[in-house]
Order: structure tokens, then sequence, then C-alpha cells
């Protein structure tokens, strides 16, 4: 078999696997069908239909039943159990179906349906055939949606026996062919068993076909036909025949041509629901059976892409049976258990052989000489080298950045610490021990979603404290983070934003009734937080919170202070949590900072971008922002000269300088 069509095929072999393999669920399961079908001599028929079934659940009625050819009358309706006879209504569905409503539920159980109709639709279509005159007489019974085992057909011909006969056995070839009788050998073919039988209908012994036929799929037509001289059926005329006839094309008799009006069978319309319903059928079996499925691929192609990937050194097996490069349980399109991956097989390997085909075709392409000029790459145009000036800014474009990369870019490294902090808090990874100095127990490593919550978990001390090395290991991991989101961004109108999102929840805060605010600055924290003044609006807008307060809400992490005496005379309040990896800044300071901007400047070279980068990282790695940068170069450099080597602690420069920094700089981290 060509591979095309195999990878064609087993899309459809496996939907036939899945179907088989969920049959036990059916509700209901036919066993077979019997139809007595006594042709009129104006063409009609009376049908005497009974279907055996297995009910596997039980019912009141037999939702849909059809198609029956109309107009149609039912004389009787019953439904037999072995030990009575339930009465059975019909009524219609509309386009030929009906509804059969029991008139008493049953359970499960094995039941046979009995149903006496006649149709008056014409079931003898003329035709000729060597300038005879003939009659195709047709009939097929309704048709079920679902696999019917046996099927058989007794159409009772309006030819009267004259031979005295017995058993079905006396009826000889002579005397079918006396009555003029011609077979379909189509049909014939078609049947599992065929016999010329006979049949008692009012008061006379007709001559009766009967037709057997085995293991009909779903929907599928069980018709009979032959041909009988017109002369059988006097008062049928051709002009009675005003609805279009639904037997299907008859097919040519053993002498006869074909009949000029072949009548077509009776088609089950299916809906864009139908195709909607069974698509999402196949699909969750499919999901669900996708082990079988797949195995059974790899038994189909797994020796043939191997032998293929010893010759050509490719991995075509690997790429096709495990496309993510390992073993998972659940994936849509990688999943080994559970996913589409045995679905999506035969896909891959019709896409791996058309791109052979086109590489193919390409090579043989290339044996001319002037395609293989055309094919060939092309060196690219020398252009003169010039100094080009560029940047990849977007006007206007401002990134999403989370709360720690968003401290960083407003030049505010120990915000974005404690950011940091309070995040991981939040999601369960840490607690924090101490405000000042700063300290963490670790609780769920896990927990540590992005690179830089992991650099800060992994720059901890035993003892849960962050070291000047740990700080830098930590603010160079944000930077990274930041540059793939900001390389294209807008300094300026990056700035701005965060800032008046900033001044935006501030002021809806101060909006809000007093007894409102917690919860609502706990919801904000964030964007509260980043503002230049954030303790200033705190203090005006929250009661003071005692340093002694839990570490349980972002309200008492960043609102706890207490008092202590100011240099200058009078108290102040110093904030814990703010100052809690000031002293880690102070002793890891070594250069000025660099400003945050410095990082927007891309050029078109790499190694001016990377130098960039590079200048950025150390700025950060230094650890102060803008405010502590411009008090260190007034003060701090003069007195850590003069006495902090000495007398660091007592030192009244140094208590002084610090004291008043801290108050109007840090406290605004």
């Amino acid at each position: 078999m060509p591979v095309s069509r195999l990878l064609i095929l087993l899309p459809i072999a496996s939907f036939t696997l899945t179907l088989s393999a969920i049959a036990w669920a059916a509700p209901v399961d036919l066993l077979d069908a019997d139809t007595q079908a006594f042709v009129q001599d104006n063409g009609a028929i009376d049908v005497i239909y009974s279907l055996r079934y297995q009910d596997n659940e039980g019912r009141s009625s037999i939702k849909t039943i059809g198609q029956f050819y109309e107009p149609v009358a039912f004389t009787r309706g019953v439904l037999h159990d072995g030990t009575r006879e339930i009465p059975v209504s019909m009524s219609p569905n509309g386009g030929g179906y009906y509804r059969a409503s029991f008139a008493s539920a049953v359970g499960r159980g094995t039941y046979v349906l009995e149903l006496h109709y006649r149709s008056d639709k014409r079931f003898a279509e003329p035709t000729t055939s060597d300038g005879k005159d003939l009659l195709a007489v047709w009939f097929n019974p309704v048709r079920w949606s679902m696999p019917l085992p046996k099927s058989v057909i007794k159409l009772v011909l309006p030819l009267p026996i004259r031979a005295p006969i017995r058993r079905p056995e006396d009826i000889t070839p002579a005397m079918v062919n006396g009555l003029g009788v011609l077979t379909d050998p189509d049909n014939k073919a078609a049947q599992d068993h065929w016999a010329f039988v006979f049949t008692d209908y009012h008061d006379s012994r007709r001559l009766t076909v009967f037709a057997e036929k085995d293991n009909l799929p779903s929907e599928a037509v069980h018709l009979v036909r032959v041909y009988i001289p017109r002369s059988a059926m006097p008062s049928l005329s051709a002009s009675d025949n005003t609805r279009p006839s639904t037997a299907g094309p008859a097919p040519t008799p053993q002498t006869p041509a074909p009949p000029t009006s072949p009548p077509p069978e009776p088609s089950h319309p299916i809906t864009a629901g139908d195709i909607a319903a069974r698509g999402l059928l196949y699909l969750v079996q499919s999901f669900f059976l996708n082990a079988p499925i797949l195995l059974f691929m790899l038994v189909v192609f797994g020796v043939p892409l191997k032998i293929v990937d010893s010759i050509a050194k490719t991995t075509l097996l690997r790429d096709t049976f495990l496309p993510g490069g390992k073993v998972k349980i659940f994936h849509p399109t990688q999943g080994t258990l559970f996913g589409w991956t045995g679905v999506l097989v035969p896909i891959r390997l019709l896409w791996a052989l058309l791109s052979a085909l086109g590489a193919g075709f390409v090579a043989l392409l290339r044996l001319h000489p002037v395609l293989a000029l055309y094919l060939k790459k092309k060196a690219p145009e020398y252009t003169s080298p010039e100094i080009t000036v560029s940047t990849f800014r977007k006007d206007g474009y401002v990134p999403e950045l989370t709360p720690e990369e968003a401290a960083v870019l407003l030049d505010r490294p120990i915000k974005a610490i404690n950011l940091l902090v309070m995040g991981l808090q939040a999601r369960g990874a840490l607690r924090i021990l101490s405000r000042n100095p700063l300290q963490v127990q670790v609780l769920d490593l896990s927990r540590a979603a992005t690179d830089s919550e992991r650099a800060f978990v992994q720059a901890l001390t035993p003892r849960g404290t962050l070291s000047k090395d740990g700080l830098r290991a930590v603010l160079e991991a944000i930077t990274r983070a930041m540059q793939p989101k900001i390389w294209r961004a807008d300094a300026q109108a990056t700035t701005d934003t965060y800032r008046n999102r900033a001044q935006e929840r501030w002021e809806q805060l101060q909006s809000l009734a007093p007894a409102a605010r917690p919860q609502f600055f706990n919801a904000w924290y964030a964007d509260l937080y980043l503002h230049d003044t954030f303790f200033n609006n705190f203090d005006t807008t929250f009661a003071p919170i005692p340093a002694t307060s839990n570490t349980d809400t972002p309200l008492t992490i960043l609102g706890a202070s207490r008092e202590q005496p100011s240099v200058l005379g009078g108290v102040e309040r110093v904030r814990d949590f703010a100052e809690g990896v000031v002293g880690s800044i102070e002793s890891g300071a070594q250069a000025t900072v660099d400003k945050v901007e410095q990082m927007f400047n891309f050029d078109g070279d790499q190694g001016q971008r990377a130098g960039a980068a590079a200048g950025a990282q150390a700025a950060f790695a230094v650890g102060y922002d803008a405010c502590h940068s411009a008090c260190h170069s007034a003060c701090h450099s003069a007195c850590h000269s003069a006495c902090h080597s000495a007398c660091h602690d007592a030192c009244a420069c140094h208590s002084a300088c610090h004291s008043a920094c801290v108050s109007s700089c840090a406290g605004s981290f």
C-alpha cells in the first residue's frame, strides 16, 4: 500500500479503534430485523416490520425511526417482551421520521418492536429491455444509526403461483422464468443469502424474494430489487409517480437494459450539529485513548523511521513520537498517556514526507545549470561603511514591570528589595522575622517564581540576612530581568507613568473612609510604596503603627515605626523596614551611581549595548537611589573619611548626617 494512502487511512483506523473500545457503553444493541413487504396492484406496499433489540437502560419510547416513505399510514404497533404486548403509537417528527411511544415504560431486557403500515409511494418503476415492458419492483426498510447484525426482507410479488407446491424447495428456476421474473445481478450479489420462496396472501400463493444481509453498519441500506413483467400490474400507470423516487439507481438485470427512471435511495440528512458532535466525540475519545493509539503508530512506523534515522542520521523517530524530548504524561500535543500525540503522528509524518519531496524537487532543479545558478545563494551587495547612530526606542512605549523592577527604574533599590521580600511572603515562600536588620526565614523555596526572587533566596546567609554581595547579586538579577522589557521603552514616559500611577493610588486611598483604607492599602501597596513621599503621605493618612506590630500585612510591615530623640532636638519617627537594608547598601557603596536611563540608550552596536548594560548593572550593584547619591557627594564622603572608621556608632557627625539622610531620603523608599 502506498505510504501516502496509509497516512490518510491512519486517522480513520484510530477512530475505528476508539469506537470499538467504547461499544460496550451503547444504550441499545440491535439484534435483528425482519421485513415482510407486500406489493399491491397500484404499486403501494403493505409492510410488517419487526425489530428485535437489547435495551440496556430502559425507556418509554424510541425517539426516532425512519426514514419512512410518505405518505405512510400506521395500522398497528406493539412491543413484545415475551410475556405481554404493549401498545405502541407513532407520531411524526418531520421529514419522514417518526417517534414510537410505548403505552407503559419498560426496563432493561430484550424486546421486539412490531409495526404494521402502508406506504402509498409507488415501489414499481417502469423500464424496458429488448422491447419488453418491465417493472423494477424494490423495497428497503428503515435505517438505524447503530449497527444491525442481521436484516431479512421478504418481498412478496404480485405474481400468483399456479403450480401445486408445498415447500419452498419446490420452486424451480423454470417456474420463476415462466413468471417472467429477472434478477438484478449486482443486488443479488450484495446479499448474504438469496432465495425464491412463497407466501400465502389473499387466498393465493405468491412468489416471494427472500434476501438476508448480515453485519450492516450504522445508517446502512438493505435494498432488494427484481424485475417483473409490466402486465403483472395492469392498473399501474407511469403517470402515477408524482413524487421523486428514493430507492437508489436500479442496476442492469440479467438481460434487460437499465431502467429509464432509476429511483434514488432515501438519505438521512446530516446537519452541521451532527458533524460537530461527532468531531467533538472523536477528539475526547482520542485524547483519553492516546496511549494505545500511540503504541499502534509506533508498531506501524517505528521500525521504518529507525531505519531512516540510521541511514540519514536524522531524528525522525524521536521528533515524531517524543516531540518534547522527554516523556510527558499529560500534554495536548506532546502527551504520552493523555493528549493527541498519537493522532498527530500521521500529520508529522506527512509533513516530513512533503518536506523531503520538496527538498528532492529542489535538488532535481539544481541539476540544470541555469536553475542551479538561479537558486544559488546570492552574496550580499557591498555598501561602503558609514557611521550610523540609531536607537531602538519607541516613543510613548511603556512596558509592564514587576513592582521591584519599577522601583529600580525609579532609582529606589531599597524599595526594590523590600517589595521583593513582601511579594515572597505574600506567596508563602518566606516569613519576615525582623525589619531592622532585615531577617527572613525561608518556608518554601519552590514558591520563588522569578529569577530575581530565586537570586534573593540564594543570596541569604544562614541567619536569613542579606549581605552586601547578596544585595549586589539580587539587584543585578532584577536588572537582567528588566533588560528584555525596556530596551525599546520610552524612558521618560515609563518613569512618568509609574509616578503618576503611584499618585493616583494615593488620591484614591485618601478619598476613602478611614475604615476602608487599610484594605485598599494592602491591595495596592506596591503602587503606593513607589511614591516619592510615601512616608509623609502615610503619616497624614494612618495613625502611628508601633514597631512591635506583626509582619503579617503590608500595612504593618511598611507603616511600623518607632520614636527616637533627634540630634537636633525633639522626637522623630524611624521606619525600621525602610532602614533594614541601608547598612548593606552603605558598606557596599564604592562608586558614583549611574542613572537608570543608561539602560535605554542602546544603539545598533552590540558592544556598545553590552557596555551600557554592564554599566547599568554596576550602578545598581552599588545600591544607591537618586536621593542617597546626592546626599553621598555632599555629606557622606567627608563624614566617612573623617570619623567613620574610628567612631562609627558614636560619632556626632555620622549620627546627624545619617539620621537626616534616612529621615528625608531613605524614608522615601
